[in-house]
């Protein structure tokens, strides 16, 4: 068995902000999860939080 590498979780989004990440997920053909994930750790590494 396998160490599972990813864990779901929910969050809330202004309603623009879901809708635009859709628009752009629809369009770059980029899943919105991997979007999130990018957004979030480019935001952790300019914080500095490990």
């Amino acid at each position: 068995m396998t160490a599972r590498r990813r864990e779901m979780f929910t969050t809330t989004l202004s309603v623009e902000m879901k809708d635009a990440l859709k628009s752009y997920s629809d369009e770059s053909m980029i899943p919105m999860s991997k979007l999130v994930e990018k957004a979030l750790s480019e935001y952790l590494t300019k914080n500095n939080v490990n």
